[in-house]
């Protein structure tokens, strides 16, 4: 396992990027429309069990536990993106009227 061991850190990386970066965008989206709030909502519950599944798919590979996908990562970045959506809109709205 130590010859696959790059390419495993190739693989289980982007995954861990691609989640934080779409639960970021997902609360930030969520935080300026309120039609995509329920959206929103619905699709990180869904990316919330994919992160889940892979996360369990991944620990079956014999790798560090700082590779494994992270769930509180995603939910950070989720509650984030939500805060920094809803300052800016506080902020826009302050600033414009």
């Amino acid at each position: 396992m130590d010859i696959l061991k790059p390419f495993y850190d190739l693989i289980i990386n982007p995954f861990a990027i691609g989640f934080t970066i779409f639960f970021f965008v997902v609360g930030l989206v969520a935080a300026f429309d309120k039609k995509c709030l329920i959206f929103a909502i619905i699709a990180a519950i869904i990316m919330f069990f994919l992160t889940t599944i892979f996360s369990s798919f991944i620990q079956n590979i014999q790798a560090t536990e700082a590779q494994v996908i992270d769930i509180n990562y995603s939910l950070l970045a989720l509650t984030g993106g939500f805060a920094l959506g809803k300052i800016s809109q506080w902020i826009t709205k302050k600033l414009l009227m």
